[in-house]
Order: structure tokens, then C-alpha cells, then sequence
């Protein structure tokens, strides 16, 4: 089925003892978008973590790739196995061919990678420092992919971090 998640952002923690467990999304199945959130609390499971999403699924025949696209991390990632990245704690499958992934950011120390089972896409999602996610070229990168037909520009750096929107994040977990 197709899903469309965009536009929004978490301040919550998130712990289950279950597996596929993600700061926005679960689990992502075949044709999924997720586009423009951001985590901001911990993300904690027994298997599959993941900042953005627990896990995403293989496409199926003649179908479009799952996309990744436009989101940040800020909340540290813990998984009781080695299944806990800063964006996607699995990617079964064909890894790049099964997914777009593009622009996607997590913060430093928060997870040891972007995607926890494919090291062929792990360059497409990229670690950065609190300082280089307040600094507005992460909030410039982002917004300068999204067109007139997908959204408004509206990434901006409030309390000094990175997120979609204006919203009072005074109240987020400190990160």
C-alpha cells in the first residue's frame, strides 16, 4: 500500500520491546514516502531501530522504490542487537534499488550509522555535529530540494536545531 508520511515532526521518546521501531515510522512497506519530518526524542527496541524508521521492505514487481527523503534524527537510536541507525534500522532486499534515500541527516552520537544493514547506501544519509545542524546549511539543503509541487521552503533552525515548520520545541527531550 502506498503512505504517504510528510510534514511532521516528533518530540517523544519511543520505547517498545518489539521490533521495527522508528522516531516517525515502524515499518515502511513497498511505494512508502516519508519526506520532511524530523525525531527529536530516543528511540529505543529490540530489533530494527531506526531515527526516521524501523524498517522498510523490499519493493515489489513493477513497483515504485520506497523514499526516504528530507528528514533529521536528533534522538539517540538503541537496539539489543546491532539493528539501531541514525535513519533506517533495516533495509532487506536490493538495498539502493529497494529504496530512494536522499538528504536525510542525523545528529552526531546519536547512532554508529545511517542505515543499519546496507553499507552501500550508508553515504546518501549523513552525520553532523549540533553545531553544523544549527548553523542553517542543513535547513538550505533541505528546502532547496523541495519544489513548488511537493511543499513549502519551510525548514528553518529554531532553539537551534533544524526542523519543518514553526512549532515551540520547548518542551523537546534535551539532545
Amino acid at each position: 500500500t502506498f503512505l504517504p508520511v510528510s510534514v511532521s515532526g516528533s518530540l517523544a521518546s519511543t520505547s517498545s520491546t518489539n521490533i521495527y521501531v522508528g522516531g516517525i515510522a515502524g515499518y515502511l512497506g513497498s511505494r512508502c514516502v516519508i519526506t520532511n519530518n524530523y525525531n527529536l526524542g530516543e528511540v529505543k527496541g529490540a530489533k530494527y531501530v531506526g531515527g526516521v524508521a524501523g524498517s522498510s521492505t523490499s519493493k515489489y514487481a513493477n513497483s515504485t522504490a520506497t523514499i526516504i527523503k528530507n528528514n533529521i534524527n536528533y534522538g539517540k537510536t538503541q537496539s539489543e542487537t546491532d539493528f539501531a541507525a541514525g535513519i533506517l534500522g533495516n533495509m532487506p532486499g536490493k538495498g539502493s534499488d529497494d529504496l530512494n534515500l536522499e538528504n536525510n541527516f542525523y545528529l552526531k552520537g546519536t547512532a554508529t550509522k545511517s542505515i543499519a544493514k546496507e553499507e552501500s547506501i550508508e553515504a546518501k544519509a549523513e552525520v553532523k555535529s549540533s553545531k553544523q545542524l544549527a548553523d542553517g546549511s542543513v535547513a538550505a539543503t533541505l528546502n532547496s530540494a523541495i519544489t513548488n509541487e511537493n511543499g513549502y521552503k519551510s525548514w528553518a533552525v529554531i532553539n537551534g536545531k533544524t526542523v519543518f515548520g514553526s512549532c515551540d520545541l520547548s518542551i523537546a527531550p534535551s539532545v
